[in-house]
């Protein structure tokens, strides 16, 4: 706009951000109810509150309450006569015209003073576009002013009072038809179909594959590595997967030992759980690295919920843990438990710094969080490297010889709880990762801000007219992001590291393997919590430590890893693969029988 004012009843409006407009009393039906109006991936009852979920009594001081929404969505359907689903049926699952029913339910139904609608009967059948038109004539009689933008002739002259033509941006004067007080005749809507349309039937493909879909995935990455295995070293690998698991002492879980036979068990021995035996001494290596890795997870998963794409966990992580060393040498006549706390909030408030820098970017210049986050973690490597090498300002100075920081203070160290201290036992952070799963959990599903962070990300265009402010929701999200990153690398400093050197700094993969643990866990807190245990159980029962070399050589078992990481991330998508190879067939299908008919 170049010019003008827009005023709603005496109110300029000019210029405001369009959370404020609707707030003033707008209501806008838009043009493509699919790319604006709702986002599909949300309920009803989610996309009926699109415009008021961080007002009461939806929620407050940003504590979303679902079942208010559920509430008054149910009310709002059975008024609207929103057939095909309940409330918290997805949006995609209905037909165009039950999409439409409820874009004017929650736009009607705010009570707006103005209410614009934009090709409101676009794509619909007859029975959808009598009850559009219908709502548009109840608004009209209860006081509204109804703005109605259509290229339908037809719709315009038996709806409107007054008509403008508008061409070329200009609006052309001319004597209105007389319509005033008339109200077209419109009938009952015809029942729609009760069939389930292919959107529904799609939308239940994917929820039942939710949990096998990974589990194949899996599956599918350790027989292919398997097969590599074998046509490379002729072992077994059946004999290495074995050997795999045994080193990762997740066996000592099970306090039964049962001896197969072919077609009957031999023996099933109580081993108990013995605290102090070597399976425990692995299981506790591996938890100790599956901490890391499931907050490396949730940060790139909570990134993926605002459809951004974080790579920088690895540099957000090194981040931490410079910090976390720095702040765990300072302060050292604290008492412990608080000295660790201030070292675990700077690192988390680093990390979240740097994840924010590419968040900032994207917000401010449109600069892809791919490209970004890649450089952020370039500078974090290098600016490490060179504070903790030869001579930088972290370097130990009584250990010139060394790139390695001082250690940190004894009250800087965290507890652990299992196992011997000296030889690495289980700390507390174990306790602090599943938290952050936890609040993982609450803050996408029952806050306003993960609200507003799965409408941008499942569909940004249709959040934006919600009045959700997308720009200030991808810097959250990514500052969110790298706190979790953040976090992790202070985890396992104050945890088990208690120093930084600079082969760690250039060496550090937790970052990068967080994102198969997002991908595989499909960015949800209980697949995160078993991704990251398969991959922390594969790192752990690799190593050189563990795996026995007359079964397989650990230094190849390193490259196992690896390969089953790459297939994992490679075959994580093939769902959406198989939908868009189907989705192709059938309009393959769908041009042939019409070439068929036309011929």
């Amino acid at each position: 706009m170049s010019s003008g004012l827009v005023t709603i009843g005496e109110r300029d409006v000019t210029g405001d951000n369009p959370s404020s407009i609707l707030d003033r009393g707008l209501g806008h039906i838009p043009e493509d109810r699919q790319l604006r109006g709702l986002v599909l991936e949300f309920s009803l009852a989610e996309n009926l509150a699109l415009h008021d979920f961080d007002k009461p009594p939806d929620s407050r001081w940003g504590w979303l309450f679902p079942r208010q929404l559920i509430r008054r969505a149910r009310d709002l359907l059975k008024q609207y006569d929103v057939r095909g689903g309940g409330p918290q049926t997805r949006a995609a699952a209905l037909s165009g015209g039950n999409q439409q029913k409820v874009v004017l339910a929650r736009e009607i139904g705010r009570e707006p003073s103005v209410l614009i609608a934009a090709q409101p009967t676009r794509g619909l059948d007859v029975g959808a576009i009598e009850f559009v038109h219908r709502r548009l004539i109840e608004a009209r009689d209860n006081g509204k002013a109804v703005l109605l933008v259509s290229l339908e002739l037809d719709e315009i002259l038996s709806l409107s009072d007054r008509v403008l033509v508008v061409y070329e941006g200009s609006g052309l004067s001319g004597e209105p038809p007389d319509m005033t007080g008339q109200t077209p005749e419109v009938s009952e809507p015809t029942p729609e179909s009760k069939v389930p349309s292919v959107a529904a039937r799609l939308a239940l493909w994917q929820r039942s594959g939710g949990v096998i879909t990974p589990i194949l995935t899996a599956l599918i990455a350790f027989l292919i590595g398997g097969l590599v295995v074998y046509a490379t070293t002729g072992k077994n690998p059946v004999s290495t997967y074995k050997a795999i698991f045994k080193g990762s002492g997740l066996s000592w879980l099970s306090p039964v030992s049962v001896h197969w036979h072919t077609f009957y068990p031999n023996g099933i021995d109580w081993t108990g759980w013995d605290t102090n035996n070597l399976t425990a001494l692995n299981l506790q290596q591996t938890l100790i690295i599956v901490t890391p890795l499931i907050l490396t997870g949730l940060a790139v998963a909570f990134a993926f919920r605002c459809g951004l794409f974080n790579i920088g966990g690895n540099g957000q992580y090194t981040v931490g843990a410079i910090t976390a060393v720095q702040f765990g040498i300072w302060f050292s006549g604290l008492p412990g438990p608080l000295h660790v706390i201030i070292a675990m909030i700077a690192a988390t408030l680093a990390g979240a710094a740097w994840g924010g820098i590419a968040g900032l970017l994207k917000a401010t210049t449109g600069a892809h969080e791919v490209i970004t986050t890649i450089m952020l973690n370039w500078i974090a490597l290098w600016v490490g490297s060179y504070l903790v090498g030869f001579n930088g300002p972290l370097q130990d100075p009584r250990q010139i010889s060394a790139p390695v920081t001082r250690p940190i203070a004894q009250s800087a160290h965290l507890h652990v709880f299992w196992g011997n201290p000296l030889l690495q036992g289980l700390h507390v952070g174990f306790f602090i990762a599943l938290a952050a799963l936890v609040v993982y959990w609450i803050l996408l599903n029952r806050t306003t801000l993960g609200y507003e962070v799965r409408a941008v990300g499942f569909n940004a265009e249709a959040a934006r007219y919600g009045g959700i402010s997308v720009k200030r929701n991808y810097f959250l999200a990514m500052a969110i992001s790298g706190a979790f990153a953040g976090l992790a690398g202070s985890i396992d400093l104050l945890g088990w590291q208690f120093n930084l050197d600079l082969t760690t700094v250039q060496s550090v993969q937790i970052g990068f393997i967080g994102i198969a643990v997002a991908l595989l866990g499909r960015n949800s807190a209980v697949g995160i919590l078993f991704s990251a245990l398969m991959f922390g159980a594969l790192l752990n029962g690799t190593s050189s430590r563990n795996l026995d070399p007359s079964i397989f050589r650990p230094e190849l078992a390193g490259n196992l890893t690896r390969i089953i990481q790459g297939l994992v991330v490679l075959f994580v998508g093939a769902d959406l693969l198989i939908l868009y190879l189907w989705q192709a067939r059938k309009k393959v299908r769908l041009s042939q029988r019409k070439g068929a008919e036309q011929a």
